[in-house]
């Protein structure tokens, strides 16, 4: 038996057991051992570089031989995965699934040796990991996505050697530069990544706004930490979602890996009908992923209406309002601030007050006024112009609006 301690791994040379032990899957009954059956089982790990895959051959496959004939590595598919575009056709990344080309039985040729090398629990080489939402209201505008290159992974697919398959010029993963893919409601859209070892805050500063587009492979490290930078996509708002795959490209751009003519990736590209001369080779686990853009600062508070009374003992108006909360932050602190104006849109005083949040808030505010205007008629409405701020960016209102209020003494004024 060629079955590794731990009973995950398979050797060579390979036995008729082997498969069926790693596999966790029992003989049958009547034909025993059975090449035709364990070859395209389900429970086979796709991510293990060595596998059973189709190739029209019954010899022992050498590691080239694994890596996908001619025809199916220009087809995108690498060790039986579909896993690159076809014809320079960048729009299709989102259809590189890694999806398991598995052996067919009948159709193709069966080799009991394409186990040797199998590694039950072998994970991909990298693994890419989007983020579910990202914020569009705080610039600039960006989700993180995390790329995780394992140097002590020899086991499972690395696109590494699937670059390395297609190249007679020493073509090296190392070279090439992440990107994505993004589909909204507008079209097919691709941008380069941006290495966040460098500041974002580069972006807006004319000198420094590319700096941050590297290779993968970037000051004798595997960069981990990528953003996808949404300020600019078309179509990119709150309340929208957008479909993400993270792939490798050789070029984005001229004097960036590409030659005269090609577009300059470092900004959004429309891509729906662009064919471009290099392969792109999409990142295991991070293909066409969903993500939700919303808005960081939401309204929070909202006003919905509110009455004037007079109190004599304070000697001023009091203004009641009524309010609710629209998906308020947690520790955010809301502040209003607000201007009273009469019938012949004079100013007459203005009210503030910060909040946390609270299901059942009530508002109730006061302003001083001169004496006289405590003899302003009940029949008096006054107009509030009013905006809300929150604690996480209190620069700029997160909510704004008008509110008319008109006399009502017994629900205010105490």
């Amino acid at each position: 038996m060629s079955v590794s301690s731990d009973g995950k791994k398979i050797s060579g040379p390979i036995f008729w057991g082997d498969p069926y032990t790693v596999l966790r899957v029992s003989p049958s009954t009547s034909a025993g051992y059975d090449a035709g059956t364990i070859i395209c089982h389900e429970n086979i790990t796709k991510w293990s570089k060595h596998k059973p895959i189709r190739y029209d051959q019954f010899e022992p496959l050498t590691e080239l031989q694994f890596a996908g004939s001619i025809q199916d590595r220009a087809n995108g598919i690498f060790y039986g995965l579909k896993l690159a575009n076809v014809g320079g056709q960048i729009a299709t990344m989102h259809e590189a699934t890694f999806e398991y080309m598995r052996v067919r039985p009948w159709t193709d040729k069966v080799r009991m040796t394409d186990f040797e090398g199998y590694d039950h629990a072998a994970k991909p080489n990298p693994i890419g990991t989007l983020p579910e939402i990202i914020h569009v209201d705080v610039a600039p505008a960006h989700g993180v996505i995390d790329i995780n290159y394992d140097t002590y992974n020899t086991t499972g697919v690395n696109i590494a050697d699937v670059i390395a398959s297609m190249s007679t010029s020493g073509a090296d993963l190392k070279d090439f530069y992440p990107c994505v893919l993004v589909t909204t409601d507008r079209g097919k859209y691709v941008r380069a990544l941006w290495n966040m070892a460098y500041d974002l805050l580069d972006l807006s500063n004319s000198d420094r706004k590319y700096r941050g587009y590297t290779t993968f492979y970037h000051n004798n490290t595997w960069a981990r930490q990528w953003a996808l930078i949404t300020q600019g996509l078309p179509g990119a708002a709150d309340g929208k979602s957008i479909t993400a795959t993270v792939f490798f490209q050789r070029s984005i751009g001229v004097g960036n890996g590409g030659v005269a003519g090609d577009p300059d990736f470092r900004e959004w590209q429309a891509v729906d009908s662009l064919i471009v001369m290099n392969t792109g080779y999409a990142c295991p686990e991070a293909v066409a992923k969903t993500i939700q853009l919303r808005n960081l600062i939401t309204k929070g508070l909202n006003i919905t209406g509110g009455s004037w009374g007079r109190s004599t003992t304070l000697n001023n108006i009091m203004v009641g309002l009524s309010s609710e909360w629209i998906q308020p932050a947690e520790d955010a602190t809301y502040t209003l601030n607000g201007t009273l104006y009469d019938s012949s849109n004079e100013p007459i005083g203005s009210l503030n007050g910060s909040y946390a949040y609270h299901p059942d808030l009530m508002l109730l505010l006061s302003f001083d006024v001169k004496p006289s205007l405590l003899l302003i008629p009940e029949t008096m409405v006054f107009t509030l112009r009013w905006t809300v701020t929150s604690s996480l960016r209190p620069a700029s209102p997160c909510n704004s609006g008008t509110t008319t209020l008109a006399f009502r003494s017994s629900s205010i004024v105490s």
